[in-house]
Order: C-alpha cells, then structure tokens, then sequence
C-alpha cells in the first residue's frame, strides 16, 4: 500500500463479456467470479487489492450490490498477517469550500473545447449533440487563504456584478454569471497538488492547513469564482493555508 509496488500481477482475469447490450439496454450478464488461493504474499504492512477493467470503448455498468472483494490470510500466516489499519487508504483532505447560501462556487478558468465525436450519421441529425473534450492552459491548482481555520473577513467578497453577457434569461450558463466572489488564494506547484496517476484528471487536494513556509507557495492573489454550474471545468473543493 505504501510504494504502490505491484506484488503478484494479475491474479485472476475473465474473459470478454461478449455478446452482451452496451447501448440499447437488454439485461446484464451473469454474475462472474473467481476465488485464488495460496498466493503466498509475504507481507507484514497493509496490501491493496485492485480490480482493473478494459471497456474497450463500451460503457460498463457494474451493479454495487454484486461487487465484492476479498483478501484474507490463514491460521498458519500470524507472523505475515499485517496489523489492523484505518479504513482510509490517503489522509483526509480537510479541504475547504467557499458557498452563499444553497450555492456553492468554482474556480472559473478560461476554457478550451474540441469536439471528440459528432454524430451526423445518426438520425435524426443533431448537430449541436457533440462531445466535447474541454480542458484549460490556465492555473487551476490554488490554495485558499483563510484568515484562521473557521474563515475570516477579508478571504472572500462578494461582487454582485454580473459579466458583461449574462441575461436573466439563461442565468447559469459556462460564460456568463450573475455574480461572483474574488478569493484569496495562493498558488500550488504540480508537486503538492497535480494530476492523477499521469492523466488529465485533477487528484485529490493536499491535506490541509498547508504549511506554506515548508512548500513552494505562490504570492497572495485574488481570482474570481462562479456558482458552481457557471463553468465546466468544476474544481470546488481546495487545500487551505492560513493567512
């Protein structure tokens, strides 16, 4: 659990679930199942047991309730068994939100579209239902910088002046919004809070207060943030370092 190292492989693999609906829904396929004995791991600090799926290109729906996962050691392994852990596999974040009333906010970067799939070949024709690839070159990474750890005046105001295109008509939409809050924050490099697992996907937030004299913080800023269905790019929860 602690270097991630990969001590056995796979253990078990199923064959392809063929010959079964990924579109128009028909029924699910038998449950499949496996039990692998004598592995003989010899560990005595906490194991992970992962469960990794090739979709290939299809939408896999598993039903929870079928889904179980099992590692258990015999009566002769004591000396190899590890020593009962806490349930979490990461630290808790203790990350922080910034909310008004019912509406939570985002930080609101600019962002880049690109259309991944059209389907002009289906009918009928829809040429507005694409998929899009939406993704940002601007920093999204940042730290809230609260002014103790409940809050504090003076970490967020809010504007009540909407941008320049929004209409009461189409009130959240991911240009235009209404109003907004400027936060204190302070920039994170990629090594305190970055990608996940060498994706496009953001990880989990640090765990927090962020000691900022003992990592590379970037200077007090104020950036804008929207209500939470104003942008597309949704990142709500941040790490949070003392002012």
């Amino acid at each position: 659990m602690a270097t991630r190292a990969d001590l056995s492989g796979a253990i078990a693999e199923w064959p392809a679930l063929t010959g079964y609906s990924y579109d128009h829904f028909v029924s699910y396929s038998p449950v499949v199942s496996a039990s692998i004995r004598r592995l003989a791991l010899a560990n005595a600090n906490p194991v992970l047991l992962a469960i990794k799926i090739r979709n290939n290109q299809r939408n896999l729906q598993i039903p929870l309730r079928n889904l179980s996962l099992a590692l258990t050691w015999s009566p002769k392994a004591t000396a190899q068994r590890p020593q009962p852990v806490s349930p979490y596999l990461s630290p808790a974040a203790d990350a922080a939100i910034v909310r008004r009333g019912p509406l939570l906010f985002a930080v609101h970067p600019t962002e880049s579209r690109r259309i991944v799939t059209s389907y002009d070949h289906a009918l009928p024709v829809r040429p507005l239902a694409v998929d899009y690839e939406i993704s940002t070159n601007e920093p999204w990474a940042f730290a809230l910088e609260l002014g103790h750890t409940g809050g504090g005046e003076g970490s967020v105001t809010f504007d009540p002046t909407p941008s320049p295109g929004w209409s009461a008509a189409f009130p959240f939409n991911t240009d235009d919004y209404p109003f907004s809050v400027l936060a204190k924050v302070r920039a994170l490099p990629e090594t305190t809070w970055g990608y996940y697992g060498g994706s496009r996907i953001t990880a989990q937030p640090p765990p927090s207060p962020l000691d900022c004299a003992n990592k590379t913080c970037g200077a007090s800023q104020s950036i804008r943030m929207v209500p939470f269905g104003g942008t597309n790019i949704r990142i709500a929860v941040l790490p949070w370092t003392a002012a």
